[in-house]
């Protein structure tokens, strides 16, 4: 109940600098519960951090994306750019595993998270690296053009990369696509990774949109085709207000996609709140949405000590507008 961040502050200038910024930090919010009240979510922070903490040095470079428990979807090779990155990033081409001409360049943190960042009131989960599930919600979308052919499509919290929906506007021929994040740092890196990898970026946008505020995607509403996320489900604080957004961004029989491990209670806790409070909206659960994904995650579930389908494997989660 006292007052530590101060101790806190001088053990995480000792510990954490150098460490992977994405791999500490998906140790920390892999774990993360929060609550609406700003006490406890002070003092959720500060928890966090601490057991973070106690991990010790974990291997791998900061240009490291994953642990060891991740299945490969894109290679990863640092690339050189006309234009030069933002400071303390590195730029990072994707390809694609099953189609060498799919490939998407993004930036990728090169330098340590800072600990304002980690404490910051602002949402910056995001700004760490390119998420795994991610990723695996890119491997989606390529591997279903047919729902985004001539539509309007919106991604939520995209973060750092957008990496989905910077697939969706460079490869899938929709008629536009909104890649939106909460974060300010986020969207100016978005609005920077669609102009270094789109041939018509008048028809690609980065966007803040800050779930359940309205006023940030007023003259969308009613209007979006297909919505796609990925790993957005873990503050279940705010789960409502992605509900909320998701419902109003919709146009009538149109879908939104998410993909998220389960992370406890929380993508049952979103499923369930659909459920019982937006009547307009039918969501749906499926575990096995791609066999080859479900295949190599039994490779490492025999292989990884470290693996917890809890935290790792992929769902996919299906939401339909009805009225």
């Amino acid at each position: 109940e006292e007052d530590n961040t101060g101790n806190i502050k001088q053990w995480y200038q000792r510990r954490v600098r150098g460490f992977s910024t994405c791999e500490i930090c998906r140790h920390i919010f892999a774990t993360l519960t929060m609550n609406s009240n700003k006490s406890q979510k002070a003092r959720g922070r500060w928890k966090i951090l601490s057991e973070a903490l106690r991990y010790g040095r974990l291997n791998g470079s900061s240009t490291t994306v994953r642990l060891q428990d991740d299945i490969t979807l894109f290679h990863k090779k640092e690339k050189q750019s006309e234009i030069e990155p933002k400071k303390g990033s590195t730029l990072i081409e994707y390809t694609y595993i099953h189609d060498n001409n799919v490939t998407v360049d993004v930036l990728q943190r090169s330098e340590s998270i800072s600990f304002n960042e980690l404490t910051s009131e602002e949402d910056n989960t995001g700004n760490i690296c390119v998420w795994p599930s991610e990723e695996t919600l890119s491997y989606f979308v390529l591997k279903s053009p047919h729902l985004f052919l001539r539509k309007r499509v919106l991604e939520l919290g995209a973060g750092l990369s957008g990496l989905a929906g910077l697939v969706v506007a460079k490869y899938l021929e929709p008629n536009h696509v909104f890649i939106t994040d909460g974060n300010s740092l986020s969207t100016e890196t978005l609005q920077f990774h669609i102009d270094i990898n789109c041939k018509h970026p008048e028809n690609v946008t980065a966007m803040h949109l800050t779930w359940g505020n309205e006023p940030d995607y007023f003259d969308l509403k009613n209007s979006i085709d297909v919505i796609i996320s990925a790993d957005c489900l873990f503050f279940s604080h705010v789960h409502r207000e992605l509900i909320t957004t998701i419902q109003d961004l919709l146009s009538i029989h149109s879908f939104a996609y998410f993909i998220a491990p389960k992370r406890g209670h929380t993508l049952h806790s979103f499923v369930k709140l659909i459920r019982s409070d937006f009547p307009s909206l039918k969501v749906e659960v499926d575990e096995s949405f791609d066999e080859w994904i479900k295949s190599q995650y039994e490779l490492i579930k025999n292989r990884d000590p470290n693996y917890n389908p809890d935290l790792h494997f992929p769902i996919l989660v299906t939401i339909q507008k009805l009225l």
